[in-house]
């Protein structure tokens, strides 16, 4: 990990400098094939090589293509220099949750709960991460895994509190305030859900025409989550900064989607059409409040 990690930062700080982006000291050589690249196929486990400098690839691949998701491949330098930063900044601070002995699965999930943490960031990095760590086995999510949005008996499926106190029931947002957003996850499936992502979104307005995932991403904040066992349910929450909220917070609806690579929303779909769906009026009353699987303006409540 510390020399992907080398590789990694080296070739992004300087994409702009004029070098192959790709190439980590394309000089060595005096050809175009440098020392290591970042941009290679590797997958953990299956191409380790107990070598630091081969399996420092895998660490690497996955990190650059996090890059590239994010940004790195836009035409616009602003887009380019941000995703640069946020991949550097995000990695470099994972480190601090991290011990000597810590694997790159571990690594993964630590740069994942880092850029959940980071205030400027939020999460809304969270999805591209995952993607790169899936495919690279780093954070193999298996298809078998079934997540949805699920409520129970101590509250609803996605709710909001005015501090963050873990409370389980919904609050209204208090203006110039920031909020919490809260989500209960369960695992339908039948074997464990390696890591998932819930990505929260507030609409002005309350309504059931909002559609996945044109209206529900890209997210004002995102929790991730790791080895949720089958059967199991989880509770994930993210902040949302008082100037992201509506002006009128009883007038909005928090809208939350589950996401792993083998398992999200079907394009096209509604809160109540899918269970990887799910919305909260800010300003409902607690018995007015919508279940997972249900429309925001139905009142009914999801298969348990």
């Amino acid at each position: 990990m510390g020399e992907g990690y080398g590789d990694m930062a080296a070739c992004i700080f300087f994409a702009e400098h004029g070098f192959q982006r790709e190439v980590f000291e394309p000089w060595v050589f005096g050809d175009v094939g440098g020392l290591r690249r970042v941009d290679g196929t590797k997958v953990y486990p299956a191409d380790w090589q107990s070598d630091e400098h081969e399996d420092g690839e895998i660490w690497s691949a996955a990190l650059w293509n996090v890059f590239r998701a994010i940004g790195g491949d836009s035409a616009v330098l602003a887009e380019r220099l941000g995703a640069r930063d946020a991949v550097i900044k995000t990695v470099t601070l994972s480190h601090h949750l991290l011990v000597a002995s810590s694997s790159m699965p571990e690594g993964a999930e630590a740069v994942m709960r880092a850029n959940a943490a980071l205030p400027q960031y939020r999460g809304r990095h969270l999805v591209a991460l995952l993607d790169s760590f899936h495919a690279r086995g780093l954070l193999a999510v298996d298809p078998a895994a079934d997540l949805q949005f699920s409520a129970s008996a101590a509250g609803p499926a996605v709710w909001m509190r005015q501090v963050d106190d873990n409370g389980t029931t919904h609050q209204t947002p208090l203006p110039g305030q920031d909020g919490f957003c809260y989500a209960r996850v369960r695992n339908a499936g039948t074997v464990s859900a390696r890591a998932f992502v819930v990505n929260f979104l507030i609409q002005p307005t309350v309504s059931s025409g909002f559609s996945y995932p044109v209206d529900f991403l890209p997210p004002l904040s995102a929790a991730c989550g790791f080895a949720l066992a089958p059967g199991a349910s989880t509770i994930v929450k993210a902040r949302v900064p008082a100037d992201d909220l509506p002006s009128t917070s009883a007038d909005g609806l928090l809208l939350a989607s589950v996401y792993a690579p083998t398992d999200q929303a079907t394009p096209g779909s509604h809160v109540g059409e899918h269970d990887n769906l799910a919305a909260q009026p800010l300003g409902s009353a607690l018995d007015d409040r919508p279940r997972a699987g249900a429309s925001p303006t139905s009142g009914g409540s999801a298969p348990q």
